[in-house]
């Protein structure tokens, strides 16, 4: 297959299949080597492709104005500057739009938006998956493991 022929929504769907099929990560640093050599704004597209689908679930099982809340508290109160850059950008997407996600997302530096889109991934396939189902918890762990872990700065 011609990934270069690919939209970026096509790519990210293909990533999500392929990682929950086989639990395994290289399909993950593939998309995000991928998206990088396109330019910039394809990684924000494969982030905002990932923050719609994520939006389709209830966040911490509440109603949707509690649940953005929550999240930007979590965000607040987490000493992670991945996770709280995460969840920050996930309520200002539920709540004001991709616009305001763009913002907050261009704040921070590369390799937190590398590791953002990553954990994004991560979270897709373990709370949507696809039609081969969804990570168990081991492999959520292992993922994060093998791709937020192992790949940050040190």
């Amino acid at each position: 297959m011609d990934v270069e022929s690919l939209q970026v929504e096509e790519l990210v769907d293909l990533t999500v299949d392929e990682t929950v099929r086989t639990g395994d990560g290289t399909a993950a640093q593939k998309l995000v080597t991928e998206l990088e050599r396109r330019g910039e704004d394809d990684l924000w597209q494969g982030a905002l492709f990932l923050f719609g689908v994520l939006a389709t679930r209830p966040v911490y099982g509440l109603p949707e104005r509690a649940g953005v809340e929550r999240l930007r508290q979590v965000a607040r109160t987490t000493p992670d500057p991945l996770t709280a850059m995460v969840l920050e950008c996930l309520a200002e997407h539920r709540d004001a739009g991709a616009a305001a996600a763009h913002e907050l997302w261009q704040l921070a530096p590369a390799e937190l938006q590398r590791a953002a889109l990553l954990q994004l991934l991560i979270s897709t396939c373990a709370a949507v998956g696809s039609d081969h189902g969804t990570l168990v918890p081991a492999q959520t762990v292992a993922l994060v493991k093998q791709l937020i872990v192992a790949g940050a700065p040190e």
